[in-house]
């Protein structure tokens, strides 16, 4: 009995990203019928080697650093309930807001609270300054990094992590997802899964990445010292 639950955590573990990944379309159970999307756009003053904070309970994150003064935000917000108007009503209640406190640019969201089959689900793509530090995180969802000169930390309880074109201290931990990253030099790499590959490619300084369950390959790492780890799983290095 006990050998039988453990398999059913271990999918309902697996499940849970490709709920993330699919988005408001998946229906479990009748849970959750009726949906109701909105988008809200949202700008903001953004100087180079500022620092951004982007969190979000359920959704994805996606940042690209790009050649600009501002953080443009798209927050793609969807309310689910048992009836189109209660969902309607859930998703226009969410104020995005963006909100500096010295050299820390916040994005926040304002949302009534989940409870009696009632959800918000708020998945962001955003564009900095290519000199951004970051930090991000999502409690259920992927996170992807692109083109960013500057310290990054991303962060998800049960998603992916892609994280290409970045320049600076960088750490990336997911429990319950992939990690994949390319073309990253700095002076700390730390890379670390619960339960996920791991693959790295062109990596430049000192690298940890570390796995509990699954794989771990490497192409192409230099300029620093390499620890790799897995309690179960193959390790690949090139």
């Amino acid at each position: 009995m006990r050998k039988k639950y453990c398999k059913i955590l271990a999918l309902g573990f697996y499940l849970c990203p490709l709920l993330i990944a699919f988005g408001c379309d998946i229906q479990i159970g009748g849970w959750g019928q009726a949906k109701h999307e909105i988008t809200v756009q949202r700008q903001a003053p953004l100087a180079a080697r500022s620092t951004l904070v982007a969190e979000t309970s359920l959704g994805s994150i996606t940042i690209t650093g790009a050649e600009t003064t501002d953080c443009s935000v798209i927050a793609n917000i969807c309310g689910r309930a048992l009836t189109e108007e209660e969902a309607r009503e859930l998703a226009e209640k969410v104020e995005i807001k963006l909100e500096t406190t010295g050299n820390t640019l916040t994005i926040r969201a304002e949302k009534p609270p989940n409870k009696n089959r009632r959800s918000v689900s708020i998945s962001y793509d955003i564009v900095v300054p290519k000199q951004t530090n970051i930090e991000c995180a999502s409690s259920y969802g992927a996170i992807k990094l692109t083109n960013i000169n500057g310290n990054t930390n991303g962060k998800t309880s049960s998603g992916s992590i892609t994280a290409e074109n970045i320049e600076g201290s960088t750490d990336l931990n997911t429990s319950y997802g992939s990690v994949k990253c390319r073309n990253i030099t700095g002076d700390k790499i730390t890379v670390k899964s619960s339960s996920g590959s791991i693959t790295a490619e062109i990596i430049k300084g000192p690298t940890q990445l570390t796995t509990s369950y699954g794989s771990i390959t490497c192409t192409d790492m230099s300029d620093g010292d390499i620890k790799l780890k897995t309690s179960s799983g193959s390790i690949n290095l090139q």
